[in-house]
């Protein structure tokens, strides 16, 4: 995705401003409010965007990304917890340098306890051969994928084509379905981390109100949707609905500009609004976006 396709960019040529981009790749709820923090002062501004996708319930919840987005090995950061009082607590990560980064083995401890996808969701999805085994013959994608994956393999290695079964239509077919399961999988977690975790994920919102307010800026809030959640969705209802009604009653000053629904309504077909397979947002969707960003700042420019 180039700059001058971003929704920053777009919304920058609609209301005829500049509009600052501090957003960073796979930063969650939490991240995005300490960088605003450290980085307003110096850059003020009437409104404030926080701009986050509904994978960010998960990301406030790590403090090593890896146990949640396997391979991510040198995302860490610190997190949030609600104290005694049910008060947000910072909790600092211990990762200071980047030559702790190569000896991240010294502070397991730490990433054993603060990190809740480590019990979670680490631990579960670890390879155990004998769960796997199992799962080899009751589940049969996971047969079909192994048999093809083989057969594929096999075909690369004496480059010659198996007649008549297409090992690479069929091998394409299987992974398809089983990144559909996978992600279903995912979005389902997610979908339980919203419910378990609702009090912690407003009260970073409350944060991010309170210091848009005491630096006289209007907090606006923008959840994203990445595919996945937005096909999840068509079938399971809304996953962001009660939430997005308690944060309107606790904070009546707070803008939601959940673009989601009117985003789908405008176009034909659901691939128009993001880039290939992926989860991010087409130029045409984030030009759809700034539209709708530049007119809830318009129509409040004019109260």
């Amino acid at each position: 995705m180039n700059d001058e396709e971003t929704f920053q960019y777009y919304l920058s040529k609609e209301l005829n401003v500049h509009v600052n981009n501090y957003g960073v790749g796979n930063y969650g709820l939490d991240q995005g409010i300490l960088r605003m923090k450290r980085r307003f002062e110096n850059d003020k501004s009437k409104y404030s965007i926080m701009a986050v996708t509904y994978a960010s319930v998960a990301r406030i919840l790590s403090v090593w990304k890896h146990y949640h987005e396997f391979g991510n090995t040198f995302a860490v950061k610190p997190r949030f917890i609600l104290d005694e009082n049910n008060e947000i607590k910072l909790i600092e990560s211990p990762v200071e340098k980047r030559e702790d980064l190569l000896n991240l083995e010294e502070f397991k401890d730490f990433f054993h306890q603060y990190d809740y996808h480590y019990e979670n969701w680490f631990l579960k999805h670890q390879i155990n051969w004998g769960q796997y085994s199992y799962n080899l013959f009751k589940k049969p994608i996971i047969l079909k994928s192994v048999i093809w994956i083989l057969l594929n393999k096999l075909e690369r290695k004496l480059d010659f084509e198996i007649p008549v079964i297409n090992c690479k239509e069929n091998y394409n077919k299987v992974g398809k379905k089983r990144r559909k399961i996978k992600y279903k999988e995912l979005v389902e977690y997610h979908k339980s981390l919203f419910l378990k975790f609702e009090e912690l994920f407003i009260k970073l919102i409350g944060e991010f109100v309170k210091f848009s307010k005491n630096n006289n800026a209007v907090p606006i809030f923008l959840p994203l949707k990445q595919r996945r959640y937005l096909e999840y969705e068509f079938e399971n209802g809304s996953i962001f609905e009660r939430i997005g009604n308690k944060l309107k009653e606790k904070y009546p000053d707070l803008i939601i500009c959940n673009v989601s629904e009117k985003l789908h309504n405008k176009v034909e077909n659901v691939n128009e609004l993001y880039v290939g397979g992926h989860g991010h947002y087409s130029p045409k969707a984030n030009q759809m976006i700034a539209d709708s960003l530049s007119n809830i700042i318009k129509d409040l420019d004019c109260e």
